[in-house]
């Protein structure tokens, strides 16, 4: 029986604040019960408690499931024990208990305070609280002071460290005495931005009926609204120091005090004996780390004196040369005794001349329409050059001795380079990338260009190449495309020839083993070793065009065209041919003699294609082939019965080793034959024929599946999955009502259609120019 009642008390225990944090949890007591009242047997039970905000229904607040143990009904549990119970407690919550798998017990327990628990009440009241008044939002002590970190009073002395120094202030004699080892033990912040007066994060008053000097300047012994004292600190310590940031004018004013056998101290903002207003006044030596401002209507270049009472005056440099200038220019006599700027920077590792921001160890920048750097020599003597650019050091890897430079954006139209002799431009380069040169070329060497090499002549060669090496890489004119763009019809070499309609041959090669070789290596479909084409335009005279054309004529075995599929893709080919759209008028492929083929042929249908016998100069006579999905062999013939009515027939010797799985079929001639059947299977490349009539002459045939070993080896499958680049397509996609993109061989004469080269365009002769100058050096 499952229990049906509990009864249970709830207890909070109290824990003083002052002895320990007030813990999150409750103990709870109570009884368990069968349906018919009485305690349930000893043992344990799973018990699933919620706190909740309301007596029923709404989410749990807290949940923690507990196995109890009941001894006589009772059992108790802390709660919070596994799932502290962090709750405010500032609303009413009912206790909710539940064992699974029965529902919750109803009603829920509302929670009670605890007696000692009500003492709260007080806190939040307004009045006296003993030696603390809590006033609305204000919390004030009367007396006795009030210690962070320490309780006050604490001892009156430091310790000593290297003899008896300043005694500290007696520390029980402070309302607030705040003690601790972090790195700011009071952080006061004020962000007051209302734009009234007496603003401060952390704000000193001091009040006294009389003067009370204390023990002048000797740090703890001051009198001051607010007192820093600092002892034994660290290096760059302070007694007080000031920060203000981003303020305004008039802000400032600290009184700096060091003691270590002596007083020494400073002042920002500072009256004397006499009622003298000084804004920086030490008594002791003063130390400038920075840059010291002068006062507006300074004289640049003057020097600081003293009288003998010691006021300072600027007064001019005795002698010499005066003037000024700014940080890092090279200094100019700008009159007989003034210097000043020039146009030369120099920062201490480079030198500007018109910037002050060089970007190279000597930079020059002019923003006028004149030249930044013009080199003259007018030495009437034998001069070796005029300008010699020297590296005493390897330069090392994609160095420069010397670069030229544009924007991206500058036109072709410019020169990076001319070279005149008199009033004419013998060498340029322009600002396409072209080079121009009147007295042609002479090259001794190899030539590495990125713009185009423009050769127009009228002689019968425009451009002739040898090399005699004897490498077997060696090439008398060798042609690369280094671009890694997507250029489909980029050619390594390409030659144009078509002096008028009819005529011309765009290349001819020949060579003692191959005439042309061609070689392809990619990673983007189409990739070819050769690609021809051929346009017979205007479809006239016999109308033939070749895209390649191959023939041969002598040799051992001679192939017209020879190709070769050896690739380790799905679909291999080594020759492909497409018959085009409208494929009853367009031969994929056309053989004028016999075809051996040394493999499988695979089609999608078959025919033989004879001259009609009826009428053979007008008709064709087309039969199908016969199919099978196996590779089966077909034989027939006639048998004459002798007078028993049977008959052997005798098979090639060849018959046995090249089938097996033989089927038989028999057909009486003249008459019926019912009980003709087949005497003795096929044994020894002959069978038996029985059951006939004397005389009788039958008709039959056997049929056998090759058992060769190629055969073996290269059984046709039957049923076959679709390469992944086939799949989706169709052989004869037009059958199925889909589009031409659907056909397994679009993609190949799609991109032979994409692939088709086109001849650039001429590019014709660049001829030197003279570009116009803007000065007299013409």
């Amino acid at each position: 029986m499952r229990p049906l009642l509990m009864t249970c008390a709830v207890l909070a225990l109290l824990v003083s604040v002052a002895t320990g944090a007030i813990p999150e949890t409750v103990h709870y007591q109570g009884v368990l019960l069968d349906g018919g009242g009485v305690p349930v047997p000893d043992g344990s039970y799973l018990v699933v408690f919620r706190i909740l905000a309301a007596p029923v229904g709404g989410p749990a607040l807290w949940v923690e499931s507990h196995n109890v143990f009941v001894e006589d009904g009772l059992f108790t549990v802390t709660l919070g024990s596994v799932n502290p119970i962090v709750l405010p407690f500032d609303a009413l919550y009912w206790l909710e208990t539940r064992l699974p798998p029965d529902p919750a017990l109803t009603p829920r327990i509302r929670l009670a305070a605890v007696p000692y628990a009500l003492r709260a009440k007080f806190a939040e009241a307004s009045g006296p609280d003993d030696d603390w008044v809590i006033d609305g939002d204000d919390i004030y002590h009367v007396a006795g002071s009030v210690g962070i970190g320490a309780l006050p009073p604490l001892e009156t002395e430091p310790p000593e460290k290297s003899g008896n120094l300043v005694p500290a202030p007696d520390r029980g004699e402070n309302k607030l005495y705040v003690a601790g080892l972090d790195q700011k033990v009071v952080y006061a912040h004020s962000s007051n931005s209302a734009g009234v007066d007496g603003t401060a994060a952390l704000y000193g008053y001091r009040t006294s009926a009389a003067p009370s000097h204390g023990t002048a300047w000797t740090g703890s012994g001051s009198n001051a609204a607010v007192t820093g004292y600092n002892y034994w600190g660290d290096n760059y310590s302070g007694g007080v120091t000031g920060f203000s940031y981003g303020d305004f004018g008039n802000c400032g004013g600290v009184v700096g005090v060091g003691f270590s056998g002596g007083s020494h101290w400073g002042s920002l903002g500072y009256f004397d004996e006499s009622a003298t207003p000084w804004g920086l006044y030490t008594p002791e030596n003063a130390y400038v780390g920075g840059t010291l401002m002068l006062p507006d209507g300074a004289t640049a270049g003057h020097v600081l004196t003293s009288d003998a009472s010691g006021n300072a005056a600027w007064e001019s440099a005795p002698g010499g040369v005066g003037g000024g200038g700014t940080a890092n220019y090279v200094a100019k006599f700008t009159g007989a005794s003034t210097l000043g700027n020039s146009m030369i920077y120099d920062t201490g590792t480079a030198v500007g001349i018109g910037t002050t921001t060089p970007a190279a160890a000597l930079t020059i920048e002019e923003a006028g329409p004149e030249e930044a750097l013009e080199v003259l020599s007018t030495s009437p003597g034998v001069v070796p050059r005029t300008v010699n650019f020297k590296r005493t050091v390897d330069p090392g890897e994609a160095n420069d001795i010397l670069q030229i430079k544009v924007p991206e954006t500058a036109p072709d139209n410019f020169q990076f380079i001319e070279c005149e002799r008199g009033l004419d431009v013998r060498f340029a380069v322009d600002g396409d990338g072209r080079v121009t040169a009147n007295g042609g070329a002479e090259i001794d060497g190899g030539v590495d260009m990125t713009g185009i090499l423009s050769v127009e002549t009228f002689a019968p060669r425009a451009g002739e190449f040898r090399s005699g090496n004897e490498a077997p890489e060696a090439s008398a004119v060798y042609g690369e495309i280094t671009s890694s763009g997507a250029h489909y019809e980029a050619a390594g070499v390409r030659g144009y020839s078509k002096p008028q309609e009819g005529y011309g041959v765009g290349g001819y090669f020949e060579g003692g083993r191959r005439g042309v070789e061609g070689y392809a290596e990619g990673t983007i479909s189409p990739v070819y070793g050769v690609y021809g084409q051929a346009h017979n335009i205007h479809n006239t005279g016999p109308g033939n065009a070749y895209g390649v054309y191959g023939e041969a004529t002598q040799g051992a075995v001679a192939y017209g065209v020879y190709a070769r599929a050896d690739g380790t893709g799905a679909n291999n080919v080594g020759i492909y041919a497409y018959a085009g759209s409208g494929a009853s008028a367009n031969n994929a492929g056309e053989f004028a003699g016999n075809v051996n083929v040394i493999g499988h042929l695979y089609k999608t249908s078959g025919a033989f294609r004879i001259d009609h016998p009826l009428d053979p100069t007008n008709m064709y006579l087309n039969h199908s082939f016969v199919e099978s999905p196996d590779m089966k062999n077909i034989y027939d013939g006639m048998a004459a019965l002798d007078g028993n009515g049977e008959a052997w027939v005798e098979l090639p010797e060849w018959f046995e080793p090249l089938n097996r799985d033989f089927r038989y079929q028999l057909t009486a001639i003249g008459a019926p034959g019912p009980n003709l059947y087949i005497a003795e299977k096929i044994g020894g490349n002959r069978f038996a024929i029985g059951g006939g009539t004397p005389g009788m002459e039958v008709s039959w045939q056997v049929t056998g599946i090759r058992q060769d070993p190629y055969a073996e080896e290269n059984r046709i499958p039957v049923e076959e999955r679709k390469p992944e680049n086939e799949i989706g397509t169709y052989l004869h996609p037009s059958v199925y009502g889909a589009p031409e993109t659907m056909g397994a061989d679009y993609i190949h004469h799609r991109d032979v259609q994409r692939s088709r080269p086109r001849r650039p365009p001429a590019t014709g002769a660049h001829t030197l120019e003279k570009r116009d100058r803007t000065d007299d050096q013409e």
